[in-house]
């Protein structure tokens, strides 16, 4: 994946599918190849709906969304302890990017609000360009097109909000 041609992202519409923060959705073809198990994002499908959702982290860091952007988002990596829970400002001098993405407008007020207020986003990743439902093949069993539909297939994780005021370099 290019970082210079971002890809077409998706914000789900959270409140009408029951999800407790504002939600993004990224084909996995724009990510690297395995970033949903590396990174521990759950499989939507199989996963128990009373625990909440986990942020994602691997090998002393985690992942973080920078929606400062009017239409778009980066998908950084940074180190674990910068969300320690102290409430102290952390200093990253170069977060790990690992993807590029934008949306076909700009975020909403009220969605840019929302997330920010909860600090964070929840990331659903598909194997779709986008979630949309699609018609069956011809000759195919109902069953076997709603196997095929993107959140049977999705993983999910929560991911931290880069702070408004946040400034760092971007090679």
């Amino acid at each position: 994946m290019s970082v210079s041609s971002p890809l077409l992202w998706t914000r789900l519409a959270y409140e009408d599918l029951g999800m407790p923060i504002p939600a993004v959705y990224l084909p996995q073809r724009g990510l690297p190849p395995d970033t949903r198990s590396m990174w521990g994002f759950e499989p939507v499908v199989t996963r128990d709906s009373d625990k909440p959702i986990p942020y994602v982290n691997r090998d002393g860091l985690t992942l973080v969304a920078d929606i400062r952007s009017p239409d778009g988002m980066d998908l950084l990596a940074v180190p674990e302890a910068v969300f320690t829970g102290t409430g102290k400002p952390a200093y990253v001098a170069e977060p790990q990017l690992l993807a590029v993405g934008h949306f076909t407008d700009a975020h909403p007020p009220e969605w840019k609000e929302a997330a920010y207020t909860a600090q964070a986003l929840l990331v659903a990743i598909g194997p779709d360009d986008a979630p949309v439902l699609r018609q069956a093949y011809p000759g195919e069993s109902p069953v076997r097109a709603i196997r095929r539909l993107w959140i049977f297939n999705a993983a999910i994780a929560a991911v931290h909000l880069v702070a408004p005021g946040r400034r760092w370099r971007r090679h």
